[in-house]
């Protein structure tokens, strides 16, 4: 499929032909399936505690300090998002996985 720069112009015409849009059609849907399969997974404070061997104050400091991302609420529960967690303590694996 061709693609052409079109930003200097006002009115477009796209053209595809039905083999152009399957292809798009398959890379829509393996990019929604790549994003369905990658479930968030979230963690209380006494969780994050165990899991990263840190103290709560160690945890709270942290948060405050913007050195590790805020929770989040939901309801009365204070939950935190591993993948967030798991960036700020292993940048380079998270850069790898791009």
């Amino acid at each position: 499929m061709e693609r052409k720069d079109f930003s200097e112009q006002r009115r477009i015409q796209i053209v595809l032909n039905m083999a152009d849009l399957k292809e798009m059609f398959l890379q829509w849907t393996e990019e929604n399936n790549k994003n369905a399969n990658q479930e968030e997974v979230y963690m209380t404070a006494d969780e994050v505690v165990l899991k990263y061997h840190v103290s709560k104050t160690t945890l709270w400091r942290n948060v405050r300090n913007g050195l590790w991302p805020s929770p989040i609420k939901i309801g009365r529960k204070t939950l935190y998002r591993k993948s967030e967690i798991d960036a700020v303590l292993n940048p380079a694996k998270q850069r790898n996985l791009k």
